[in-house]
């Protein structure tokens, strides 16, 4: 029984079918106070329960409500968390959006970089590409500054999250512009992204690669109403 470890997410059915042959075996993956249990089928860890636990009897089912409770408030993963409990809350994410529960938001104040299929934290951590994730916000310390590579991976990312509708970077830096090619695979389908450095908030235009701030009308924001305090 694998216990406050971290292993691989999920296991490719050939790779089960060639080690465990004919035999009938359950494992179980208890990380913290929530315990998993591995589909052989699949080769996906789904939630369980800690009676399975002790008892060794495989549960049909997913306690489905229990991850629609713990997902519905939304969820962050923060620096300050243990690899350990960052995994954990990654591994309700993915079984949340395998069964179509909505969710609602996922808070970033770590971020390394993103492509089209994860999101990598500073740890090493992996966020998989999530088709019922509705919002992502990255809130980071201040003076925290994003490259035009990380943003744009990030809107990849956003490419493989069907449901997702809107991406804030709060208190942070980002690039104030973007060069004209640099956008050009991500504006079908991209949700709304915002930047809030401050009270202000702006709109990424993807067309002029450039963060808009809307009053009257839409105005080209200027460096120096950037500026921190």
């Amino acid at each position: 029984i694998p216990w406050a470890i971290c292993i691989t997410s999920s296991l490719t059915v050939e790779t089960l079918k060639s080690n465990m042959n004919s035999r009938s075996i359950t494992v179980f993956w208890q990380l913290l106070e929530y315990v998993f249990q591995l589909d052989v089928s699949s080769g996906k860890w789904r939630l369980s329960s800690t009676e399975s636990l002790t008892s060794g009897i495989v549960e049909p089912e997913e306690d489905l409500e229990m991850l629609r409770s713990i997902c519905s408030g939304g969820m962050a993963l923060r620096r300050s968390d243990s690899r350990l409990l960052q995994r954990v809350h990654i591994q309700f994410l993915e079984i949340a959006s395998r069964h179509k529960i909505p969710l609602s938001c996922l808070v970033l104040d770590t971020f390394r970089e993103a492509e089209q299929h994860s999101i990598t934290l500073e740890n090493g951590n992996h966020v998989p590409a999530l088709s019922t994730l509705e919002e992502i916000q990255i809130r980071t310390e201040k003076r925290s500054e994003f490259t035009i590579e990380q943003v744009v991976g990030l809107l990849c990312y956003a490419q493989k999250c069907q449901k997702l509708k809107k991406i804030s970077f709060i208190d942070c830096l980002v690039p104030l512009c973007f060069p004209n090619d640099s956008l050009w695979p991500c504006e079908s389908d991209t949700p709304r992204v915002l930047w809030k450095p401050g009270e202000q908030e702006l709109d990424l235009n993807f067309t002029r690669g450039r963060w808009m701030v809307e009053s009257q009308e839409y105005l080209t924001l200027e460096v120096q109403m950037l500026e921190y305090a």
